[in-house]
């Protein structure tokens, strides 16, 4: 199945050339998870803000074929 990423923020220099107006397709084992798709992308260490679509989602969430996924960096502020 191929998702579709989109890395924002200081996540875009973990794939050179990534642009967050163009999702970039990525092939995954059919049944794969959000965490599995961190592992992919070498990010399963970091604590991320995982969006499908527009919806908060959980590591354990699974994926399904066409889906959007949105990473960020965790905001801190004040």
């Amino acid at each position: 199945m191929v998702v579709e990423i989109q890395l924002f923020s200081n996540l875009r220099d973990h794939r050179p050339g990534h642009d967050p107006r163009r999702p970039e397709p990525v092939d995954l084992s059919e049944g794969a998870t959000v965490h599995d798709l961190l592992a992919t992308l070498g990010l399963d260490n970091r604590p991320l803000l995982v969006f499908v679509g527009r919806t908060k989602v959980p590591p354990e969430r699974t994926l399904a074929d066409g889906d959007r996924v949105g990473l960020f960096p965790p905001m801190i502020g004040g």
